[in-house]
């Protein structure tokens, strides 16, 4: 049983997060094999796209290790 994502669910749980008042997402390069930078800026383009948020609405985070 694989515990990823679809591309779509992690647009709909940063949606929720977001329609419930959640604006920072922090995140690392170590996180999701390396990608979580990656499908993060996805999520937000996609976001930008549909109206959902801008791109000022967001706090976003990275640590490197």
């Amino acid at each position: 049983m694989s515990w990823r994502l679809t591309f779509c669910r992690k647009v709909a749980v940063f949606e929720r997060a977001f329609k419930s008042g959640v604006n920072f997402f922090d995140s690392a390069e170590i996180y999701a094999d390396g990608e979580a930078e990656t499908f993060i800026g996805k999520i937000v383009k996609t976001g930008i796209d549909r109206g959902v948020w801008s791109r000022e609405d967001l706090v976003l985070t990275t640590n490197i290790t």
